[in-house]
């Protein structure tokens, strides 16, 4: 584990920020499909900055990294200290490899002691170093004086009896000592040790390091308390209102304090962006007159601190709201998820989330704003909308948007965003029993809806969202698709599409309520764009 982490670690030294870069901002799909980005002015600038900022050595070079590479250096240097006194721990256990002092000193078992030290002094005379110049005479000499030990010294002597050496257990010098085990024990016992020892710390400081830094989160960014909130209180009959309360009183709004002197333009702003039949008398938060400025769009109103507040709350709002969305889904709630989609879309497209109209759908066309859409919206395109504009053709097109003063780059930049909005279609649906020919009552079916994006091009993936006044160029273009039997038979079905392709299938199982026709109806609700909801019936026949 220490190899790969050092290598990912050297990785992020010498080109930070590539693997995330490859995720916010994929080139190509796995399947080979080129990923096409919105590439509007404000969005070719906005994730060009996020690739700089991503990059960044000051970004990688975080508090989190140092400590994880201080951690890594400490794991090296245990691993180093622990191999050098594992090889002189081989070291010795080789010099003592049939260790036989009878036989080096060339005496016999029986030998008295005073034969023993003639013979030592006869071998000390030959392998001294000093005497012998042999590179081999030093061990020589030190196994020679260890067996004249084993044979003379009571303590050597006993050591060699139970340990097979005259200096007794090996031990490794970590500050501690093994305990003292006789010699068919000590494999065993060191074996343990390494995996115990050895193994088991740096590993234990691996997975402290690796894992969530912050417990109190759960793997979506999302604050768990928070979690808890939205499971105690989103309910099958909570509507949007609900769905606002609870991102607006979510754990992390608390992260929103107020600096000091900013009462009086916090004061000044809610005043402005109070929503209609809230008492004056009662107070709104800080995050709660961030949240009215983005979703009205007076972000020019904000000082540069407020501004950056804005940014950091605005990405913890996207991940609370998907949340809830997730969390409805999961429980079964879908009309309540389409409501919390409302919220995601509208704090992805700084929009107020509720009931969508044609002129609200249309700000999310870059340049365009209440009072331009109004003058555009004349003559015939008295009741045009966003599917209007885009089926335009791009001389009419221009020729309209020219006309009420915008300039050249403004009008390629819609143009850029008439081609990669969204135009999903449903072109069929078809229900089957695996491996059955026939469709019966309780069986368990699927559903496949066949999809396919009219805007994106043979061999294209669709990329990230035109969000230009959300903080992250990273907004992906993906979907919910629902799945409703007619009538109130079994509950509605609701689950995230991403697959990026022109053309793809989704499956969805359900169990056949009943004998004859059926109809269903497949809904598609898109997550980072509004007013792009599309929906199909169909219907199909079960036998006895």
């Amino acid at each position: 584990l220490v190899v790969p982490w050092s290598l990912s670690i050297l990785g992020a030294l010498l080109r930070p920020g590539r693997d995330k870069v490859r995720q916010a901002f994929p080139a190509a799909t796995e399947e080979g499909l080129r990923v096409r980005h919105c590439q509007t002015q404000a969005m070719s600038a906005k994730r060009e900055a996020q690739i700089r900022h991503l990059t960044s050595r000051r970004e990688t070079c975080s508090r989190g990294f140092a400590f994880r590479t201080l951690v890594l250096g400490g794991l090296w240097i245990w691993l180093i200290y622990i191999a050098v006194q594992l090889n002189r721990i081989l070291a010795t256990s080789s010099l003592y490899v049939d260790f036989n002092p009878y036989t080096l000193l060339e005496v016999a078992r029986s030998a008295k002691k005073s034969d023993v030290k003639k013979a030592f002094h006869k071998m000390s005379l030959k392998y001294h170093p000093d005497k012998n110049p042999d590179p081999s005479a030093a061990e020589k000499f030190i196994l020679v004086k260890k067996a004249f030990d084993a044979l003379t010294d009571p303590v050597a002597k006993k050591n060699y009896e139970m340990y097979g050496n005259p200096d007794g257990p090996t031990r490794i010098e970590l500050g501690m000592a093994l305990p003292t085990f006789n010699k068919e024990h000590q494999g065993p016992v060191l074996m343990l040790f390494l995996l115990g020892f050895i193994l088991g710390v740096p590993l234990t400081v691996l997975f402290c390091c690796m894992g969530d830094p912050d417990g109190d989160k759960l793997p979506n960014g999302i604050l768990r308390s928070t979690m808890q909130e939205v499971a105690q209180k989103l309910t099958a009959s909570s509507d949007l209102r609900a769905c606002q309360a609870l991102l607006l009183a979510a754990a992390e709004n608390v992260t929103c304090k107020v600096r000091e002197g900013e009462e009086e333009m916090l004061e000044k702003l809610s005043a402005e962006v109070r929503p209609k039949g809230m008492k004056s008398t009662q107070a709104l938060s800080k995050a709660e007159v961030l949240f009215y400025v983005h979703t009205r769009r007076l972000h020019d109103q904000l000082s540069a601190d407020l501004a950056e507040d804005l940014e950091a709350m605005l990405k913890k709002w996207r991940a609370v709201s998907m949340g809830i969305v997730e969390h409805a889904a999961a429980s079964g709630f879908a009309s309540v998820g389409l409501q919390a989609l409302e919220l995601y879309r509208g704090i992805v497209q700084a929009m107020e989330p509720g009931d969508l109209d044609a002129v609200a759908a249309l700000t999310q066309v870059p340049h365009l704003n209440a009072d331009r859409i109004k003058e555009w919206r004349k003559g015939p395109r008295k009741s045009a909308d966003l599917s209007q504009l885009v089926s335009m053709s791009a001389e009419d097109r221009k020729a309209s948007f020219e006309a009420i003063g915008l300039d050249a780059q403004q009008v390629l930049d819609i143009d850029e965003f008439a081609r990669v909005l969204p135009q999903m279609t449903i072109t069929k649906a078809e229900v089957d029993v695996e491996g059955e020919d026939n469709i019966c009552k309780d069986d368990i079916a699927r559903v496949t809806v066949f999809l396919r994006r009219e805007n994106v091009a043979e061999g294209e993936a669709a990329g990230s969202a035109h969000t230009p006044l959300f903080p992250s160029a990273a907004v992906a273009e993906a979907w919910w698709l629902s799945f409703a039997l007619a009538g109130k038979i079994g509950r509605t079905r609701v689950i995230r599409v991403t697959n990026p392709a022109r053309e793809f299938t989704v499956q969805i199982k359900f169990r056949v309520p009943s004998i004859g026709k059926t109809r269903y109806t497949v809904s598609m609700a898109c997550e980072a764009y509004a007013g792009l909801d599309i929906q199909a019936s169909f219907a199909f026949d079960a036998q006895r």
